[in-house]
């Protein structure tokens, strides 16, 4: 069996319940911005244990990422399908995978749905139930494990088919947040100069430190000296305001950028408006 590697924060929504025919589902949602735009892959598999084990099937439906697929996934056993459409198992054979080189972005989600007699109708004579297990790795090989507390297996999220038809999920979860990057705020002015009672328009672009793909959220803060004149949310990483100036003379206008999740604030370099 594949060795599994997570990066990830992971929400799920399931339940476990005695046998039903209904399929037991898990909802997935995974945390990746700590390793956004590092080029790893996904493992899926479905395998039953060593001994006698009744025949259970599932599908994971619902991939959705701002990451990419890359390459030619490879599948084993009784595995079919490609991401991001539904993959569906069945553990008629020992190993039965989905491997498929991924370039992470900020998220990733999947469902994940198990159904079939082992879990419909146990039969009280198997004596090996089956295990989903899902993982992530921080290389195209599939040989890296990273961020997961399971350090004998590297896996990031099982769920075992139990012999009374109940199913029992564990995850393996070691957060760790993407670092936080700093800023710089560029301000310009137009016009400059400008005429006593008419607008002036500032913007603020804010821009990432080196090293850093994403763009700059929240809110920036428009000061003429101590005087705050205005704030407005940045859209692309740019803030814009219009104010009005009636006293004549030099103004000097600072934006402040309020920082995000991902971000920290930074105060920009103060530029003169004059008014005539």
């Amino acid at each position: 069996m594949r060795r599994s590697t997570i990066l990830f924060v992971l929400l799920v929504l399931s339940w476990s319940r005695l046998a039903s025919a209904q399929p037991t589902t898990y909802l997935v949602t995974v945390d990746t911005s700590s390793i956004k735009g590092t080029a790893g892959s996904l493992d899926f598999n479905f395998n039953p244990g060593p001994l006698t084990t009744q025949a259970a099937s599932l599908q994971v439906t619902g991939f959705s990422s701002d990451g990419s697929l890359a390459g030619s996934p490879t599948s084993a056993g009784d595995a079919k399908g490609a991401l991001p459409t539904t993959l569906t198992f069945d553990n008629g054979k020992g190993f039965n995978d989905y491997f498929e080189g991924f370039t992470f972005g900020s998220t990733l989600s999947f469902s994940v749905s198990l159904y079939g007699s082992a879990l419909s109708s146990p039969d009280g004579l198997s004596t090996s139930g089956s295990t989903f297990a899902f993982s992530m790795f921080s290389n195209g090989a599939g040989t890296k494990p990273a961020l997961t507390t399971d350090t004998t297996d590297g896996f990031a999220y099982i769920v075992n088919v139990n012999l009374d038809g109940t199913t029992t999920a564990t995850s393996y979860i070691k957060f760790v947040p993407a670092p936080m990057m700093p800023t710089a705020t560029r301000l310009s002015a137009s016009p400059n100069p400008s005429k006593a009672g008419g607008a002036v328009r500032f913007v603020a672009v804010v821009v990432p430190g080196p090293g850093s793909s994403a763009t700059p959220t929240g809110v920036v803060t428009f000061f003429d000296g101590l005087t705050q004149i205005g704030s407005a949310t940045l859209s692309s990483g740019a803030a814009t305001i219009s104010v009005p100036f009636s006293a004549k003379g030099q103004h000097p206008i600072a934006a402040q950028y309020g920082g995000d999740k991902n971000f920290y604030g930074n105060l920009s370099p103060v530029l003169t408006q004059v008014v005539e």
